[in-house]
């Protein structure tokens, strides 16, 4: 079942992020980087209203054994409040937001597209109450229709009037089609009570997603705030799109396979009762999720590591270039978040979020180490190696924390990180060993993808790990029934 939902919301989430990849290609080649840099500033308040959204109202439903009415009503009247509340506060911001960046533009865009969140809180509750039974279809379906609207409308106004307000009218348009569409591909669900005392209880379960979300927020837009403030809007523009560019593969593959990770390992620790059987079941599931991100995430990121000029020449132009110096310091970045990402599901499918809490909360304080000599040196890359430099931290805290937490020895809980880290050293050496060699970059990568993959199964086979040979069995086993149906 997790194989199978991680391949369902993979597929879809990559539909989503190929779709976005293509508007943000055929539009970035008509608009300029400041264009993307005005929308840039608005998107970081924007993206603080949405991280004030995120209360753990998925993460409550899913984990929780109550599937009443009276507790799915209360959980969608806390995210309506929620999203009303958000709407408003960024709209009443966006002047003092505006003066404080010295651009006029930001207002009028951020006015428009603060209503977001109460379109986003408006989506079907049905969606996500399906997501409990780990029927992830109705929510997926939703977004891809709506996305396939917001990029038509950006290509299409971007192309007429060569404007930013092409990127507005996307942003707008995904969260109607998301809202509408929602409605048509499950069955509406409407609130028959208001149960208003459960759910001033949640708000105190959420104090713990409210608090991370707001210090997560830091962590990863507080770069983006400073450099907007104190650099050149260019810049602004190369870090919003290269690092979302850098990080949709890594994110999208993570988020795939945690969130049905969520549903899926909780299910499995509610219907357990000795606490030996679920730390067995956790140390087995980490090491499925780590065995799922060394064969996804890492031979992907050689391209960008080694290859930054040709992939930015590739899909942006030339004019894009100057992102480049920032581009593989974003690819390690996101290399090494793709795998930090699994802990904070673990925890939540424990109910421990005050761990996520102060892993962020650590983070933020070195990110603020780093952002002096930053803006000391006026250097930008220094940003992204305080990012890399905390992400390690937090994978360090996660394995200690869980280990204390659970009881269960480092030694066991370290061995799917250390297989990491050796394939990653692999994968280094083999790409040093290939910008040796000059060959067209295309053929280069095929061959990296080729030989990390013998790599992989060469160390599997040597130390046994019968968890690596069953996927390449896996694989193979299906590469030979789609070989016999050809014939």
């Amino acid at each position: 079942m997790l194989v199978k939902n991680t391949i369902i919301i993979g597929a879809a989430r990559f539909l989503n992020r190929f779709l976005g990849l293509i508007s943000t290609i055929i539009v970035a080649r008509i608009l300029m980087p400041e264009d993307y840099g005005i929308i840039a500033t608005c998107m970081l308040v924007q993206d603080l209203g949405y991280r004030f959204t995120k209360v753990g109202t998925t993460q409550n439903l899913i984990s929780s054994k109550d599937n009443s009415k009276t507790f799915t009503d209360s959980l969608l009247l806390q995210r309506i409040l929620v999203g009303f509340i958000s709407s408003v506060l960024v709209f009443l911001s966006a002047p003092y937001v505006s003066t404080w960046f010295n651009d006029a533009r930001i207002e009028d865009a951020l006015q428009v597209i603060c209503w977001i969140f109460l379109l986003n809180s408006l989506v079907n509750f049905n969606n996500q109450i399906a997501t409990k039974k780990n029927d992830f279809k109705p929510e997926l379906a939703a977004q891809v229709i709506g996305k396939i609207v917001q990029v038509s409308c950006a290509i299409s106004i971007a192309y007429i009037y060569q404007s930013y307000w092409a990127l507005v009218a996307g942003l707008m348009s995904f969260s109607a089609m998301n809202l509408l569409s929602s409605y048509i591909v499950s069955k509406p669900y409407f609130l028959t009570s208001l149960p208003l005392a459960l759910t001033v209880k949640h708000f105190a379960y959420s104090k713990w997603y409210l608090a991370l979300e707001m210090v997560d927020y830091c962590n990863a837009k507080l770069s983006q705030v400073l450099i907007g403030k104190f650099f050149d809007k260019t810049v602004l523009g190369y870090f919003s799109v290269g690092r979302d560019l850098c990080f949709m593969f890594s994110l999208e593959i993570s988020a795939a396979i945690d969130k049905s990770n969520l549903s899926h390992l909780s299910g499995k620790l509610n219907n357990t009762d000795t606490e030996a059987e679920k730390n067995h079941i956790i140390l087995e599931n980490l090491q499925q999720i780590f065995c799922f991100k060394n064969l996804t995430i890492v031979p992907f990121y050689f391209a960008f590591i080694f290859y930054p000029d040709f992939i930015i020449a590739l899909i942006f132009g030339e004019n894009w270039l100057g992102m480049a110096e920032y581009f593989r310091l974003f690819s390690i970045a996101a290399l090494l978040i793709g795998f930090n990402t699994t802990f904070p599901t673990i925890f939540d499918s424990i109910r421990r979020p005050n761990v996520n809490f102060r892993a962020t909360f650590i983070t933020l304080t070195f990110l603020v180490l780093f952002s002096i000599p930053a803006i000391q040196y006026m250097d930008a890359r220094i940003f992204i190696l305080g990012t890399i430099s905390t992400i390690v931290g937090k994978q360090i805290y996660f394995l200690f924390n869980l280990s204390r937490i659970r009881q269960i020895p480092l030694a066991q809980i370290i061995k799917p990180t250390m297989m990491s880290l050796s394939l990653i050293s692999f994968s280094a050496v083999i790409g040093v060993v290939l910008q040796k060699v000059t060959l067209f970059p295309i053929l280069e990568m095929c061959i990296y993808g080729i030989t990390y993959l013998l790599v992989v199964y060469s160390v599997a086979r040597i130390f046994n790990n019968r968890l690596y040979l069953s996927v390449f069995q896996l694989a193979a086993d299906k590469i030979k029934r789609k070989s016999v149906f050809s014939r």
